[in-house]
């Protein structure tokens, strides 16, 4: 339902359902019961967007580098780790445009950038996706 609320707008709605959906993650799955588990990035990382539409960047910075931290600290090394780890990057870089940030912007997504280039095949439509984003910028 927060993807839900977020589309149309509703961004108090959308946080409140991310805020139960991670409540029932902490009690319900045994990896997040004592911290914080890769299966709770996506959910935190979506909470940022969610925050940075509704222009409460003060509130999404702390939920992307809550997501990054979590993955790049996890003991899992795999192509599903990086994508998630890419797009951690790639949620900050968002953030930071819409802020207005434009260098910081730049970093992040160069850096997400980096990660998928590392996985995808030349060509691959995230990395042309990116590679736009950064000369826009």
């Amino acid at each position: 339902m927060a993807v839900i609320y977020d589309a149309i707008n509703e961004h108090e709605n959308s946080v409140e359902e991310y805020r139960c959906v991670l409540t029932m993650a902490r009690n319900s799955i045994q990896a997040c019961t004592n911290g914080d588990d890769l299966c709770l990035v996506p959910v935190l990382s979506n909470r940022a967007l969610t925050f940075q539409r509704a222009n409460e960047f003060n509130k999404a910075l702390p939920d992307a580098f809550r997501a990054l931290y979590i993955v790049t600290h996890s003991p899992i090394k795999s192509t599903l780790n990086k994508e998630l780890e890419s797009s951690c990057y790639f949620v900050l870089g968002s953030i930071h445009d819409r802020e207005g940030k434009t260098s910081e912007a730049q970093t992040f997504y160069k850096k997400a950038l980096s990660i998928r280039q590392e996985y995808l095949p030349l060509g691959h439509s995230d990395i042309t996706v990116l590679q736009r984003l950064i000369t826009l910028l």
